[in-house]
């Protein structure tokens, strides 16, 4: 173990103590001075509330701070009471402004420092601290969004309530002294040396190499056959390991099914109410309103041709008029209504043709503009006499499937 190492297992608690009699020390003088009588009242003739290594705590700005901590605990749902709060926010403030000032005193002589960069990843980053969860975080959920919080802070910059920047300001400094009693924790916790020797120690005992011999006879060498084992052997080895064998007693099971079918009762219910508003259905005039209306939003507002409609009552739903409705019925376990909106006659197969100009650049096509030129010159070319085939060939793409075909292309309605 390394001599720091050693000095610090062996004066730790010495130091501790010295450091507690130090302060009980300049507390009782205090007190017995007479001017402990505004000892965190803010009563008395003292103008400071105490001493910390000569650093003196000023009423005002500790009496500041702790209604800034009442006003933090009221708000909180373990909130103890007016009494209970003051007096936990002045020992949570007193012991703050303790360990600010000891610590801040090493800290300024190692040097270190909370950059700004820093103090945006403890308010924004992917982990946030402890202190912007407590004040920035949303009340109701106990959530911390830190695009809220950044909005939040922003506000406040912007606004002229003065007593919102000062706890802001108060949470910015806690967070920055938070991180540098941090730094310091570590710096000490982390400060063990190893010595040399026992480096060099722990590589040489790394690098000794052992010597061994062996011999090795692998089951698979030997043939089953050729072990022979007697009844006797066999019934002496059982006796021997009876609890090896040993079965617990099993278990058997009893359940209950329930069937999930709908029972006569609510068959009898639902259909009951899908009679209730048929005749709503029926004379309504906005069909797509009237579904939302009864919780029906998965539906499809256009017209199917009859070779495409599969449900099982087609052939009664083809026969109605227009507006009529029809039903109810049973389709796939549901009681359903159905109603004619309206009734197209199209033809059975559509031939047309087209000159395709591409828009894809970067597949050998132009831009917008001048592909739109290009489709106004291809469409006055033609109306003068040009080959429709000769158009074809000439702009559309290898990736158009109607190419081969002169750009013919067929649709049909079955």
């Amino acid at each position: 173990m390394s001599v720091i190492q050693k000095i610090r297992d062996k004066y730790a608690r010495v130091s501790v103590i010295a450091i507690a009699v130090a302060l009980l020390g300049f507390i009782l003088t205090d007190y017995i001075s007479g001017r402990s009588r505004g000892l965190f009242s803010g009563g008395g003739n003292s103008n400071i509330v105490g001493r910390v290594n000569g650093k003196k705590i000023e009423p005002a700005d500790f009496d500041k701070k702790v209604k800034q901590q009442e006003e933090y605990l009221q708000k909180q749902p373990y909130s103890q009471g007016p009494d209970a709060n003051r007096q936990q926010a002045i020992e949570g403030v007193w012991n703050q402004e303790v360990n600010q000032i000891l610590t801040n005193s090493e800290v300024s002589k190692l040097g270190l420092q909370v950059g700004k960069r820093e103090i945006n990843d403890m308010l924004f980053g992917p982990n946030p601290h402890e202190y912007a969860k407590q004040y920035l975080g949303d009340p109701n959920t106990g959530q911390y969004d830190p695009a809220r919080a950044q909005q939040i802070i922003s506000q406040i910059k912007k606004s002229k309530d003065q007593a919102q920047k000062d706890q802001l300001n108060s949470l910015l400094n806690a967070m920055e002294e938070a991180r540098l009693s941090e730094k310091f924790t570590s710096l000490i916790t982390n400060t063990i040396n190893f010595p040399r020797w026992y480096l060099e120690k722990q590589n040489t005992d790394n690098s000794q190499i052992a010597k061994i011999s062996l011999v090795r006879v692998p089951y698979s060498n030997i043939s089953d056959s050729s072990i022979k084992i007697s009844d006797k052997e066999i019934e002496d080895y059982i006796s021997n390991h009876k609890n090896d064998y040993k079965q617990e007693e099993s278990r058997s099971i009893s359940y209950v099914t329930f069937s999930a079918l709908p029972t006569q009762a609510d068959t009898a219910a639902i259909k009951s109410r899908v009679e209730t508003i048929k005749k709503e259905f029926d004379t309504t005039h906005d069909a797509a309103a009237f579904l939302i209306h009864n919780d029906v939003s998965n539906f499809f507002d256009g017209y199917i041709a009859k070779s495409q409609m599969q449900m099982g009552a087609k052939d009664s739903i083809q026969r109605l008029s227009k507006n009529e409705v029809f039903g109810s019925y049973i389709d796939g376990g549901n009681y359903v209504l159905a109603k004619m909106l309206d009734i197209k006659e199209l033809p059975d197969s559509v031939k047309c043709r087209h000159v395709l100009v591409s828009t894809n650049v970067q597949q050998g096509g132009y831009d917008d503009s001048v592909a739109h030129k290009k489709i106004d010159s291809i469409k006055n070319a033609i109306s003068s006499g040009a080959s429709w085939a000769a158009m074809v060939e000439k702009y559309n793409p290898p990736s158009d499937g109607s190419r081969q075909q002169k750009g013919e292309m067929t649709f049909s309605s079955a």
